[in-house]
């Protein structure tokens, strides 16, 4: 199948790659980077014009009729997020999605460089002025993507907000933590909360370095409306899995949560100046109720609702182990402050 789809580059397909100003001089290469996972995970190629250092585009094929629906899903989800004009050169630029075989065919243009994750794992980006710079850049991604992309707004129902995820995810947290967030959430009721597109899976893993900026891939979990809370915590709370901590190695998730959120260091200090910079910029926030949407964000990784389907959840039993770690150690007031 695949020499069939590399002749289509230089044949059918080729006006739509000039059309996106992509040459590909022959002869062609192509790197496999992925797809020994399952019948349900796409294959991913690279594809590299003659004696080219660097690809010119990425071929996503698809394995099942399940992820026929998926890929087509990411095609219009690119397609929507690559017409805001803030994100011009900070994502994938979808080229076409075509029908080959049994299968779809998605070329988009290839984001190069090392991930976050990547860099961290490579012992880089690990210092003060680094980790400044990398919550920086993601921060003006972060917040210039919620703000092209904000529309309607919902109104936040207090309480009842805090107790419908209790009882989905039948949840026993101390006494002392619920009050305090039901206390919060009483406070809360009735604020406006602007609705924005979400990424959907925004770790380390999909954000790419580049010139104080930086770049982000890996779109199938994009939605045009949603919390804007989402990526948010999400980066958050998956940058401190992926940081490497003493000796240069990786902590178990719940020791690297419990020293980003539960104790006081440098690190712990720069990354929730990072969340406050961010949740300030959504219109109407306060940051008072930081914590509380920090604790229902938990709440719904650790027991998945409509409001999270196509998301990479992973595994519920991590996020619900930072949850009872959060409420059995933090305390919270009502001005805002967590100790």
């Amino acid at each position: 199948m695949l020499p069939d789809i590399l002749s289509k580059l230089s044949g059918e397909w080729k006006d739509m790659l000039k059309a996106a100003n992509i040459k590909i001089a022959e002869p062609v290469s192509v790197i496999k980077i992925a797809g020994a996972g399952g019948e349900h995970r796409k294959v991913n190629f690279l594809v590299f014009g003659h004696r080219a250092a660097l690809p010119a585009v990425v071929l996503k094929q698809t394995r099942s009729r399940m992820n026929h629906e998926r890929l087509t899903s990411e095609y219009e989800s690119l397609l929507t997020v690559s017409s805001i004009p803030f994100m011009k050169g900070k994502m994938p630029y979808p080229i076409g999605l075509f029908q080959c075989d049994d299968g779809y065919i998605l070329v988009e243009t290839c984001i190069t460089g090392m991930s976050l994750d990547n860099l961290l794992l490579g012992y880089s980006h690990l210092k003060y002025s680094q980790v400044i710079k990398d919550l920086n850049a993601t921060r003006d991604w972060l917040v210039g993507f919620q703000r092209g992309t904000r529309g309607d707004s919902i109104r936040f129902e207090g309480q009842i907000e805090v107790q419908r995820r209790i009882e989905r995810g039948a949840f026993n947290l101390p006494d002392v933590f619920m009050n305090q967030i039901l206390a919060l959430a009483k406070n809360a009721e009735g604020m406006l909360i602007p609705l924005s597109a979400r990424h959907g899976d925004l770790w380390p893993g999909n954000i790419i370095p580049a010139r104080g900026e930086i770049r982000v891939i890996d779109w199938e979990g994009f939605l045009p409306s949603a919390s804007p809370f989402i990526d948010l915590f999400m980066f958050a709370i998956t940058y401190t899995w992926s940081y490497r901590w003493q000796g240069f190695t990786r902590l178990s998730r719940r020791e690297a949560f419990s020293r980003a959120f539960l104790e006081t260091n440098w690190f712990s200090a720069a990354l929730h100046s990072f969340m406050g910079e961010v949740f300030l910029a959504i219109p109407g926030m306060d940051r008072k109720y930081i914590w509380l949407f920090f604790t229902l964000f938990m709440m719904d990784m650790a027991c998945p609702g409509l409001e999270e389907d196509g998301m990479q959840v992973g595994n519920s039993e991590s996020w619900k182990e930072h949850l009872f770690l959060f409420a059995s150690h933090a305390s919270l007031s009502l001005d805002g402050s967590c100790t």
